[in-house]
């Protein structure tokens, strides 16, 4: 199973609705994983040349800058193409840091409501793991649960 594609190509399928529970719309939640895959790509970055980095992703979780980041990409067929580049990136460089991978980062993470789930220095090739097995899957359930009436009528991203 490749979550990131699946991911994609739920993105890409479109005909969300909106949250009925006041939760986070389908361009939000792509674009809290666009938002985190680029502080992903550049703390890595870091990591690969040896500098001292922290990850802590309390602004992805913040409603103004995923709307800011909605609006640069142009919306969810823009978020969907960027999220694609990020995934390619992402992929090359995990498989770059081989012994790096045990890198000690400062990681703080935040559900969407606030609630701190990790707090404490973990290995960067475990965290960029768990963004697979763990962060991707669990967006992946919020954007399907979007589909409501829609099912599997899926119309192109807007």
């Amino acid at each position: 199973m490749d979550t990131y594609a699946d991911f994609i190509d739920e993105v890409a399928a479109g005909g969300f609705d909106a949250p009925a529970d006041g939760g986070w719309t389908a361009e939000q939640i792509v674009a809290n994983v666009v938002f985190s895959h680029e502080e992903l790509i550049e703390v890595t970055e870091a990591v690969l040349v040896g500098e001292k980095v922290s990850y802590d992703d309390r602004e992805r979780i913040d409603v103004r800058e995923l709307d800011r980041c909605v609006a640069a990409y142009g919306g969810l067929r823009g978020l969907a193409d960027r999220l694609a580049e990020t995934v390619t990136v992402l992929r090359d460089l995990t498989g770059r840091l081989a012994e790096l991978a045990n890198t000690l980062v400062p990681v703080r993470i935040a559900e969407q409501d606030g609630e701190v789930i990790v707090d404490q220095p973990l290995p960067w090739g475990k965290l960029l793991e768990l963004d697979a097995e763990v962060y991707v899957p669990r967006r992946l359930e919020q954007l399907r649960a979007l589909r409501g009436s829609h099912g599997e009528g899926r119309g192109d991203p807007e």
